[in-house]
């Protein structure tokens, strides 16, 4: 039983040999990918030593410099509320304790027991994790546990 082909006939563009397409493109122009292959050599998009369109372009706005009073208007315009990912009391457990961080700077030493060392965090008082001063304090990571289980 013959293959039936719905292309007969057509003439390989590379070997010019005469071959039967055995997919349903009518327009196949090699007999096999070898021919396609070294066929298709050379007829990329770019030809060999042809310049680029964009060569000596200088980038928009490249080298400009911001003054430094422009600098502070459009920090200005951005702070706080006027920020779009500004969050307020929104904000996460963990941006708070880094606000924390940033204005008391790290615990030192635990208000209960006195202990020093590396393991000294802040510790809400309230719960409500507010941004004031008043409402943290030092606590060390066994007091810590303790002082919130008693909440």
């Amino acid at each position: 039983m013959e293959k039936q082909y719905l292309s007969k006939n057509l003439i390989c563009k590379f070997c010019l040999c005469i071959f039967d397409s055995k997919t349903r493109n009518s327009k196949q122009r090699f007999c096999s990918k070898v021919c396609a292959g070294k066929g298709n050599k050379n007829n990329g998009r770019f030809k060999k030593g042809q310049e680029a369109w964009n060569k000596g372009l200088i980038g928009y706005r490249k080298g400009y410099k911001m003054s430094d009073e422009t600098k502070k208007k459009i920090g200005k315009a951005n702070f706080k509320e006027k920020n779009a990912h500004w969050k307020g009391e929104d904000a996460s457990y963990s941006s708070k304790h880094k606000w924390m961080l940033r204005h008391r700077g790290k615990a030192k030493k635990c208000e209960f027991c006195g202990k020093e060392g590396e393991w000294i965090d802040w510790a809400n008082k309230s719960g409500e994790y507010k941004r004031e001063d008043d409402d943290w304090m030092q606590l060390c990571r066994s007091c810590h546990k303790k002082y919130d289980q008693e909440k």
